[in-house]
């Protein structure tokens, strides 16, 4: 009552910093479920083992739904191996234990009975005036199966890290508990030097503070931080070096620890200097390179039309026709024809997707001539802006090439099939192992009467005569024994000998053969070329019966006969065969003959016409007269001869034949 009447009291309270407040609260709390919702990691809440949240990375994770976790009981989930762990965990935290471990492992079930193995995070807090546990769960399978392998080839781990090219370290509370002897050797010490000194007292000042947060980082979030970067070591000479390193988590001696894989960049950094520094001789390579090279942009909003070139060589200009006035800051389309522009937008294409890309296009010339081209372009970024940098060869004249190569098959196939000789290609295996036949020639299925498809489910060891099966073999073993250098040198290992093959109906069948090489990939090719020498060995064997017939006829004539031979560039020529006539009236052996000066056998007093018959039988090729010729006890015997003169194998051939004239 005021003043007699009925009146209300109204007391107002400034409200704008508690509407503020909760409109701050209600933004926070949508910015930290976005965050929570958006985890790699599973998040789960907990109060008394019962979950009260989790995000949906965990219910994926566990193939459950959210609604299904929350009221669950983590022995639910938990496995049985781990629940009296997890128990004692969350009853000795609750009662402030600081010796409880915040970080550990424990395999989860999911709802379908699968084992995962995880690592767990806890932080304890208080909400809704009650204890809570916040759970940050990280699937480690991946890990696992690393670890397991490790564990299992320890032996080959071992020598794989003693001989990598990285150094390669690990750390451990900030210390450093194992090295690889590249390591050592990066930074001038000793193994046992290393173990046990802190990671900072070998990285350089400038660096140690990062390093620390990363570090620090890492053991919390390992995404937050990069797993690669660069930074400065510090020799036991006090030495800089400059090195890129590769950082992860492992478990070490049941510890976690950090993997370092470090590699010396000293070279890559005098590289960048050196680029850096050269900027003026990249121009004077770009401008005077035998490639074209165009840059052009190329921002996807683009169309071809509206791609521009920004710059392009002096080989590209002088190949397009244009000067560069001309054609800087003109579409590219003035290059593409209509049929090519597919070809490009394909080129583009993988552009996007893989930042380089290659193709064989052709190219319009200004004056209207079309050329083949390999092209190869990078995607880079200039300003802001993304650009093609592009380098093109003119593979006109390989087109040409190929075409004739194609040609150049089917002619090969021809030959294949028509040659006179029998081919067959079979592959060999490391072990020196023969494959069946991968090809044959018609000319092998004629000779052995087998079908090409008959053939082709066969191998050497079928066709070859078991006597000479062991040599072919020994060709294999050596092959496969010296092959790193015949293929690293491009050596090429032939082997040739004889031997017997086997047709279908039984007959033996004579052969030589050469046998050569290829590498195809990951395979080794033989080619073994085969020749029937049946008709050969039948002609050989009628030679020999006719030269012993030559033999008898030559050695039983009643005239003297001598052969003199002359090489190219000798003054005199010397005796290379006579007949037992010869022997006989000169009274020489057959060994001293071959000794002798053929001069001598002629009287001195016919040493004159003997030169000069020497000289008309170069002119006329053939002739006949009359000598003296002398005998070993110095006789003369006046006789008749006739000379002739030929060419064999370059030298030049004398034939004389002599008759006593008293005979």
């Amino acid at each position: 009552e005021y003043m007699g009447k009925p009146a209300t009291l109204n007391i107002a309270r400034d409200m704008s910093e508690r509407k503020k407040a909760e409109q701050a609260l209600k933004e926070s709390e949508e910015k930290y479920s976005t965050v929570v919702e958006s985890s790699n990691d599973g998040i789960v809440i907990a109060q008394e083992s019962i979950v009260i949240f989790a995000n949906n990375k965990f219910a994926e994770m566990l193939e459950y739904t959210q609604e299904e976790l929350i009221g669950l009981a983590s022995e639910v989930f938990v496995s049985k191996e781990y629940q009296d762990r997890v128990t004692d965990y969350s009853k000795r935290r609750l009662e402030g234990d600081p010796t409880v471990p915040d970080r550990y492992e424990v395999n989860l079930i999911s709802s379908k009975g699968k084992e995962i193995p995880f690592e767990i995070n806890v932080s304890l807090i208080e909400y809704m005036s009650k204890p809570t546990t916040i759970n940050v769960f990280r699937d480690i399978s991946e890990r696992k199966k690393a670890e397991l392998a490790i564990m299992e080839s320890e032996e080959k781990y071992s020598t794989v890290v003693e001989s990598s090219n990285d150094g390669i370290s690990i750390t451990q509370d900030e210390k450093i508990v194992f090295v690889n002897s590249r390591f050592a050797d990066m930074l001038e010490y000793t193994i046992e030097e290393l173990i046990g000194k802190s990671q900072y007292e070998i990285i350089s000042k400038e660096d140690q503070d990062r390093i620390a947060n990363y570090t620090q980082k890492r053991y919390v979030n390992e995404t937050e931080v990069p797993r690669r970067y660069e930074f400065n070591l510090i020799t036991a000479k006090g030495t800089v070096v400059p090195v890129e390193a590769n950082v992860s988590i492992i478990e070490y001696r049941n510890k976690y620890a950090t993997l370092n894989i470090t590699r010396d960049i000293s070279e890559q950094k005098k590289a960048e200097q050196t680029l850096k520094e050269s900027e003026e001789k990249y121009r004077h390579l770009f401008d005077n390179a035998q490639d074209m090279i165009f840059l052009f942009s190329r921002e996807d909003k683009l169309s071809l039309d509206s791609r521009v070139f920004i710059d392009l060589n002096k080989a590209a200009l002088d190949v397009l026709g244009y000067s560069k006035e001309e054609i800087v800051q003109k579409s590219i389309a003035e290059i593409f024809s209509e049929e090519t522009r597919l070809a490009f937008y394909d080129l583009n294409k993988q552009l996007n997707e893989k930042q380089h890309a290659e193709s064989e296009i052709l190219i319009r010339r200004r004056d209207g001539k079309e050329m083949y081209v390999h092209f190869s372009a990078v995607e880079i970024e200039l300003g802001g802006i993304k650009h093609s940098l592009s380098i093109a060869r003119d593979i006109t004249d390989r087109k040409i090439l190929e075409e004739n190569l194609r040609k150049s098959e089917r002619k090969f196939r021809e030959l294949f099939e028509n040659a006179n000789d029998m081919i067959f290609l079979y592959e060999l295996t490391n072990k020196g192992e023969r494959s069946n036949f991968v090809d044959v020639n018609k000319l092998a299925c004629e000779k052995l009467g087998y079908s090409k498809e008959d053939l082709l489910k066969m191998n050497l060891n079928d066709i070859v005569h078991e006597q000479y099966e062991g040599q072919m073999d020994d060709y294999s073993k050596q092959l496969i024994k010296r092959k790193e250098v015949l293929f690293k040198d491009k050596k090429l290992f032939k082997e040739q000998g004889t031997g017997e093959f086997i047709s279908k109906s039984g007959d033996l069948i004579p052969i030589e053969y050469t046998i050569t090489h290829s590498l195809e990939g990951e395979k080794y090719l033989i080619q073994t070329i085969v020749r029937d020498i049946s008709n050969r060995l039948k002609s050989e064997m009628s030679i020999r019966e006719n030269e012993q017939k030559y033999r008898q006829l030559f050695d039983n004539m009643f005239n003297m006969v001598i052969v003199i031979s002359r090489a190219p560039g000798e003054s005199r020529g010397k005796l290379i065969e006579v007949n037992k006539k010869v022997c006989e009236i000169l009274g020489y052996s057959r060994e001293e003959m071959f000794q002798i000066n053929p001069l001598n056998l002629i009287a001195k007093d016919s040493h004159a016409d003997f030169y000069a018959f020497s000289e008309e039988v170069k002119e006329k090729k053939s002739i006949t007269g009359d000598l003296i010729v002398q005998n070993k006890t110095g006789d003369k015997h006046p006789v008749e001869f006739a000379l002739k003169l030929f060419k064999m194998n370059e030298n030049e051939i004398t034939l004389i034949m002599f008759r006593e004239k008293s005979s």
